[in-house]
């Protein structure tokens, strides 16, 4: 937020987008793991999910991160639409993409 100037709200905004699309490897990987049908390689894939969704559910309604006590208001899709597809341009998570 400080090295950008900006505000609390802009910064979440910032930190579920670039979330959202982190999703998208995770997603086309998966697919294609599962579709390769080894059992035990596609139950793995589709348990990641499961351990992700379950963390973001819980981050949400969770005091911890609430600091005006109020639950949380997430909505989570299994194929959310809208999310930007590009590498994220970062040199920690550019690799995910090459690996499609």
């Amino acid at each position: 937020m400080r090295d950008r100037d900006t505000g609390v709200q802009h910064a979440v905004r910032e930190a579920i987008t670039l979330r959202n699309r982190t999703v998208v490897p995770h997603t086309r990987l998966r697919d294609r793991v599962i579709a390769s049908g080894d059992p035990a390689t596609s139950r793995y894939a589709r348990d990641l999910g499961h351990i992700a969704r379950g963390n973001l559910l819980w981050s949400d309604r969770t005091a911890r991160y609430r600091a005006d006590g109020r639950r949380g208001t997430l909505a989570v899709t299994s194929r959310p639409d809208g999310i930007d597809t590009s590498p994220i341009t970062l040199p920690a998570t550019e690799w995910w993409w090459r690996q499609l």
